[in-house]
């Protein structure tokens, strides 16, 4: 619970700063995603996934698009 306020914080910080298109703004998204497929809340995490996944499809060449594809995976498994 703990960890989902702290990202939700750092997610209002970025959006107010106007971050919403920056690798670091898809990696949060993607940490909100990895939570909750910890939590074994698939659906959800695939709600956060496909929204970091909006962001990082810019950022193709990075390892993080590269964790997120694999966080997917996982979910669909």
């Amino acid at each position: 619970a703990e960890a989902l306020k702290a990202h939700n914080k750092a997610k209002a910080i970025m959006e107010g700063n106007g971050w919403t298109t920056t690798e670091e703004y898809g990696g949060l998204l993607l940490s909100l995603g990895r939570l909750e497929k910890e939590q074994q809340r698939y659906e959800q995490a695939m709600e956060w996934f496909r929204k970091s996944e909006a962001v990082l499809c810019n950022f193709k060449d990075s390892v993080t698009y590269s964790v997120l594809v694999n966080g997917m995976a996982l979910c669909f498994q």
